[in-house]
């Protein structure tokens, strides 16, 4: 039986190489596919998110910062958004408000966070005006897990 085998394959020499260069290059493109491409079931975030369980921000938490920040009277409105180990919070303040009289708005939001969420979490917040023209707006302050306010 090897021997038939073996008598086919010399009969079919062409085919036999062809077959044996595409499965070389199907191996070596799997190999190159799987150092390449990210293992599968692997969280997107890798570890970083370890111990957020301990510091998770609550709805309650962010219905309570956006209540507190609509009652300013240059407040239209605001909203929180958790993505990873980022806070975004978006505030859009009436026409006429100064973006210095905005930016004291980051003590609110400090006052919204616990102290270990405040050491756990990067928080941006985004200012913009109702009229989309206005000086000055839109304004970005970030926060970063280490620092202890915010920079503009």
């Amino acid at each position: 039986m090897f021997n038939k085998l073996v008598n086919e394959l010399k009969q079919n020499k062409y085919t036999t190489i062809v077959f044996f260069i595409f499965l070389f290059l199907f191996l070596i493109g799997w190999l190159i596919f799987g150092l390449v491409m990210p293992k599968n079931g692997e969280p997107v975030y890798g570890n970083r998110l370890d111990g957020i369980e301990e510091v998770k921000v609550t709805n309650d938490e962010k219905d309570k910062l956006v209540t507190e920040l609509e009652k300013r009277k240059y407040v239209n409105k605001a909203s929180v958004h958790v993505n990873g180990k980022i806070i975004n919070v978006l505030v859009e303040t009436t026409n006429g408000t100064k973006v210095g009289t905005a930016k004291t708005l980051k003590k609110v939001v400090l006052e919204g966070f616990s102290k270990d969420q405040l050491s756990f979490y990067d928080i941006q917040l985004f200012l913009t005006n109702e009229i989309s023209t206005a000086k000055g707006y839109p304004a970005i302050g970030y926060k970063n897990s280490n620092d202890n306010n915010f920079t503009f």
